[in-house]
């Protein structure tokens, strides 16, 4: 008899000093963190212009920008969509249906449904801004966040995408029309992607993510409370791994199992358990995502302000 491995451990990030994770997101929508870099603009421009404006998502644009010249990139994206675009600032909420753009020479957190945001210039420049910003939206927003990486230089982004995929999120990176492939690139080798496609592809697979019952508030409420499924599950994954899930943190094992539903359409437990059991390569997949560890680093303040 072979013998039973047993998976205990908590894989949650660790948080800025002084902030704690909520139970939920802080507003009941998801967030769309877009990390763009040179050739980027163009890219934006083309996921913007696809998106229709009624998803009830929220997208938060980190652009990397020249520090010496006031960003114009609010006044270029209004004319690609009917969303209200937003130059961030100090403190601003997030609205459904809006679009946010970092400003020059700033690092931005989201805490509590408002952007924040330090001076970058008395802060470490080797810190990447877009990591930086999607760590922070993958642990207030879990399950409700998303990655979006387009074109641009270096690797800015990838530990973002773990970040969020880890925390139940779901990720994109632009496949080989980016202008500049480094970027996409470098998260997509990460194996922490789950689509690569064109902007306009990007802005049409958030739309069937829209429809489904992951981006709806409560979700993963309903996800705890049907424990005769989630046992059926976790029996599944030993059956077919050896490892015992039982004593694994069980908001993580939840938050991964309804991202692995959202990616395939599924939109009841008992839907998703007939699937697993019909389609031995997902319960893999499963497997996978259920072993993901994040390594985030978190700033602290002094570093940052």
């Amino acid at each position: 008899m072979s013998k039973k491995k047993s998976v205990n451990k908590d894989t949650r990030t660790d948080l800025l000093p002084g902030q704690s994770t909520p139970q939920h997101p802080p507003a009941p929508f998801p967030v769309v963190g877009i990390g763009a870099s040179a050739g980027g603009i163009e890219a934006i421009m083309n996921l913007l212009s696809a998106l229709p404006d009624d998803l009830g998502m929220a997208y938060v644009i980190v652009q990397h920008l020249s520090p010496d010249h006031k960003s114009i990139l609010p006044e270029i994206l209004e004319k690609k969509t009917s969303m209200k675009v937003h130059q961030v600032t100090d403190g601003i909420r997030i609205e459904a249906n809006n679009v946010y753009v970092i400003p020059q020479a700033t690092y931005m957190i989201i805490v509590d449904g408002h952007l924040s945001l330090s001076d970058r210039s008395r802060a470490d420049k080797r810190i990447p801004v877009i990591d930086h910003f999607l760590e922070t939206l993958a642990n207030v927003y879990q399950n409700t966040a998303i990655a979006v990486i387009l074109s641009g230089i270096g690797s800015d982004g990838t530990a973002g995408v773990q970040a969020i995929k880890a925390n139940g999120g779901i990720t994109f990176a632009q496949d080989d029309t980016a202008l500049f492939q480094g970027m996409a690139r470098n998260a997509y080798e990460s194996g922490y992607v789950d689509f690569v496609m064109a902007p306009a592809a990007i802005a049409k697979e958030l739309a069937s993510f829209a429809s489904h019952d992951y981006t709806k508030f409560g979700t993963l409420d309903k996800i705890e409370t049907n424990k005769r499924e989630l046992k059926k599950i976790q029996s599944l994954l030993y059956n077919t791994s050896g490892v015992d899930f039982s004593q694994y943190k069980q908001t993580t094992i939840d938050r991964r199992i309804l991202r692995r539903m959202a990616l395939n359409r599924q939109q009841s437990l008992e839907e998703y358990n007939r699937f697993l059991r019909a389609n031995p390569a997902e319960a893999d997949l499963l497997f996978r995502d259920l072993l993901i560890n994040v390594t985030c680093f978190y700033r602290e303040p002094t570093v940052l302000n």
